[in-house]
């Protein structure tokens, strides 16, 4: 599959946007630096900015991550790699760099899940990266399980956001080039997100879904062979 968007109009984004960004994350460290601790009122205006500032980043980054995946032709490096291991620490990475939810997810191993699987581990440990943010977006604060497992030469992810998902979410299988927003969120889980885990998914011959249990809860499954075909 070829990039669902135009790439040199996309790299022109993500290069030319960086540079304002940069400078605008310049200012705030120095306008914090001499504003009085006692002046809250503009403490808090340049906290909102650094939060905006921190959500473009994420979107530059999105991009960047999802422009990557169609370079040609695709290279995979592949290795072998405890996938126990790589999903706990993306979890604790999560924790470490976002203390606030430190509680919120939790990590389930089935008794079948494979001691080593050979895929490119960069790959998978951004498709993994990706789903999780997806997931804690659109959680707003419940509960987030990551369960894995797998079975007849199969390795299975299961992100499960333990909300009740509104009617605008619907299951669907996930596609690369099918996303509505750059942001996943409650209200709309087809992020760009979810568009790279669908792309690594394809890359690595597996399958990517959003389930919905109405009323209840969405989950992401990811389905990846446990080594890349031959």
């Amino acid at each position: 599959m070829g990039l669902p968007l135009d790439s040199r109009f996309m790299s022109l984004v993500i290069h030319d946007l960086r540079t304002p960004l940069n400078v605008i994350g310049l200012s705030i460290r120095m306008i914090e630096q001499v504003v009085p601790p006692s002046n809250t009122d503009v403490h808090e205006d340049v906290r909102i900015i650094s939060e905006n500032v921190f959500q473009m980043e994420r979107m530059l980054t999105h991009l960047s991550d999802y422009y990557r995946l169609f370079d040609e032709p695709v290279r995979l490096t592949v290795a072998p790699f405890d996938p126990k291991r790589l999903v706990d620490e993306i979890v604790e990475e999560y924790r470490y760099l976002r203390p606030a939810g430190r509680d919120q997810v939790r990590v389930e191993v089935r008794d079948q899940c494979p001691p080593v699987v050979e895929l490119d581990p960069a790959r998978a440990r951004l498709a993994l990266q990706h789903v999780l943010t997806n997931a804690t977006s659109s959680a707003d604060g419940r509960p987030v399980r990551v369960a894995h497992g797998g079975d007849s030469g199969r390795w299975t992810i299961q992100v499960h956001v333990d909300r009740p998902p509104p009617q605008s979410v619907q299951a669907t299988t996930l596609r690369p080039d099918s996303f509505e927003r750059l942001f996943g969120s409650a209200a709309g889980r087809l992020g760009m997100e979810l568009a790279i885990a669908a792309r690594v998914s394809e890359l690595f011959g597996g399958t990517a879904r959003l389930d919905v249990d109405e009323g209840r809860s969405s989950t992401v499954l990811l389905d990846w062979p446990t080594q890349l075909p031959q």
